[in-house]
């Protein structure tokens, strides 16, 4: 289920192009409604109703979705695979749905540029970020960018108010930070997932092996540092500097283990 900001959004009625990029500010789950979106043009295309199901679940001969898989990236072999399936002769229209484009490989994307370019107006493209400053700007200027609205901190606050979770001032302004903690059913866990990361600390043990958890822990990490140097005026600047040092690490391919990572980050909690 849509949150109430985002309903708000798809029900716009906006018109995309046959090329648009959605993207949305960090923290916020861009890919929850791109997907709806996406679904709804599919669902046009095809004369069916897919709004009741995953992406991952839809066969139709005219949709290709392209997502980060176990190498973590978007490499230039699945763009290639997909244009060639999508140039294939068709009456009806095309949908090529590219989610997390941060993930795309910098070689990547001069492919994707070409085979776009070469592309009829049948075909449509959509791609979806949360950081849209990485995507080159010969993409840019041939793409729609269309940007999903950021609901006030006042709306969030409301909603968290109404679900009935209270939160103190630190894992409020977490929350307001990673607005993706709320996508569909996402709100049913973030008690749970304050009490893991708790847990994580008390222990110093980080006892998951999901990655997306593990960056969601050590970005909870800084926030805190962050936090405090600006309420209390502690100054950890050092250890702050070695946890974005951290991230980068965990988010760069093919880099530490996470076992070795995990082991790194649990020095700093």
């Amino acid at each position: 289920m849509a949150l109430p900001w985002d309903k708000v959004f798809l029900s716009s009625n906006t018109e995309l192009n046959s090329r648009t990029i959605l993207y949305a500010s960090e923290g916020q789950n861009v890919n929850s409604v791109s997907r709806s979106i996406v679904k709804r043009i599919l669902g046009k295309i095809d004369s069916k109703d897919y709004s009741n199901l995953p992406l991952e679940e839809i066969a139709s001969q005219n949709f290709i979705f392209l997502y980060p898989k176990e190498k973590s990236v978007i490499d230039i072999d699945q763009i290639r695979d997909s244009f060639k399936y999508l140039f294939l002769k068709s009456d009806s229209k095309r949908l090529l749905y590219l989610e997390n484009i941060e993930r795309v490989e910098t070689r990547t994307f001069n492919t994707l540029l070409k085979f776009s370019e070469e592309a009829d107006k049948n075909m449509i493209i959509c791609m979806a970020t949360n950081n849209i400053n990485i995507v080159p700007k010969t993409i840019l200027s041939r793409f729609q960018k269309l940007k999903i609205p950021k609901p006030s901190n006042e709306n969030v606050k409301e909603y968290l108010i109404n679900l009935g979770l209270n939160f103190d001032e630190q894992k409020n302004d977490f929350v307001l930070q990673n607005l993706n903690l709320l996508s569909e059913d996402g709100d049913k866990n973030i008690n749970e997932l304050f009490l893991e990361f708790n847990e994580y600390e008390a222990k110093k043990e980080i006892l998951t092996k999901d990655k997306e958890e593990i960056k969601l822990f050590l970005d909870y990490q800084i926030h805190k540092i962050k936090f405090n140097m600006l309420k209390l005026k502690s100054n950890n600047k050092g250890k702050l500097d070695e946890l974005r040092d951290l991230r980068k690490q965990l988010l760069m391919p093919h880099n530490l283990s996470l076992d070795i990572l995990k082991s790194k980050l649990c020095l700093y909690i």
